[in-house]
């Protein structure tokens, strides 16, 4: 099965929350961390990028969660050193990926018209 190009950058940002979430549990993190970025980053992202399958626009929330999981890296406390520099380093990804807009969803989907009722 083929992956069409205009799904890559959704699928690929899909994985790389995955990959955060599973990295919560493999490295000793603090409990705000794993709170803060296992779950409810992790969830906003995944479900912003279901969503930017059916309307291109929703893509740039990840941009948004993107930057503030960068923010959330050097904000919020980290065992090790190297975890800061892993978080920001997907931030980065999921930044530049939610950048490329999928040509398979139009940009701006037109709302359809009621019809008059007829008499």
């Amino acid at each position: 099965m083929k992956i069409p190009f205009g799904a890559f950058p959704r699928l690929a940002t899909i994985g790389l929350a995955g990959w955060l979430w599973i990295s919560c549990f493999i490295w000793e993190r603090t409990a705000n961390t794993t709170l803060v970025i296992g779950l409810i980053m992790v969830a906003c992202i995944m479900a912003m990028e279901l969503m930017s399958f059916v309307d291109n626009r929703v893509r740039f929330g990840s941009t948004i969660l993107g930057a503030l999981l960068i923010g959330v890296a050097f904000t919020v406390g980290h065992t090790w050193g190297f975890l800061r520099w892993h978080d920001a380093a997907i931030g980065a990804l999921i930044m530049l990926l939610s950048l490329v807009p999928n040509p398979m969803v139009p940009a701006d989907p037109e709302p359809e018209r009621a019809t008059p009722a007829s008499h």
